[in-house]
């Protein structure tokens, strides 16, 4: 796995915070314990077999949670 620097990280959150300040991303509310209960049952089901991580799993969970049209994830 590979980690980014302290650099990468300080730019990808001025890009975040520039995204949701034009609008390109908006926050909206879950509730986290039906996300926590779906990232749960995602787990049993594929975590074995795929070897994901927790975090990935919730990042699943809240796409489904909120019916998400589009999900994108980078490798």
């Amino acid at each position: 796995r590979k980690e980014i620097s302290v650099r990468q990280v300080e730019a990808v959150g001025k890009n975040l915070d520039g995204d949701h300040k034009s609008g390109v991303l908006r926050r909206v509310p879950v509730l986290w314990s039906e996300v926590f209960i779906q990232a749960m049952e995602l787990s049993k089901k594929y975590s074995r077999k795929l070897g994901n991580r927790s975090l990935d799993i919730l990042h699943i969970a809240i796409a489904i949670h909120l019916a998400a049209k589009v999900f994108l994830s980078f490798g």
